[in-house]
């Protein structure tokens, strides 16, 4: 569960990242392409997915480490976004990598 947290969290701040007019952003995939068509849209899918990571984070851990856990989840994430994202180190078969691992060690862990 927290790595579909992490995961949510990881892709709300980056659709929330790519609707932002402050950032010089290179566009190179179809669904960035889309977010910066429609910015409203995507800062709903945005916002979303991380009320729904909060929502898991409250689930599995309790309400008040819930949210601490997410507000962690959110600093993290927006950072790695703001720092990795200009390498443009995002792209969906690390991203599907990364998460498969992800998820395969929280399975054997528990």
């Amino acid at each position: 569960m927290v790595s579909l947290s992490i995961f949510f969290a990881l892709m709300g701040f980056y659709m929330l990242y790519s609707t932002s007019k402050r950032a010089k952003l290179i566009l190179q995939y179809s669904f960035q392409k889309w977010i910066a068509k429609n910015p409203k849209k995507g800062n709903t899918i945005g916002l979303s997915l991380l009320l729904f990571s909060l929502l898991i984070n409250i689930l599995s851990v309790g309400f008040g480490s819930g949210i601490f856990s997410s507000l962690v989840n959110i600093m993290t994430m927006g950072s790695l976004v703001v720092l990795i994202s200009p390498l443009r180190f995002f792209n969906i078969s690390a991203l599907l990598i990364i998460a498969i691992v992800c998820f395969g060690v929280e399975f054997l862990i528990s």
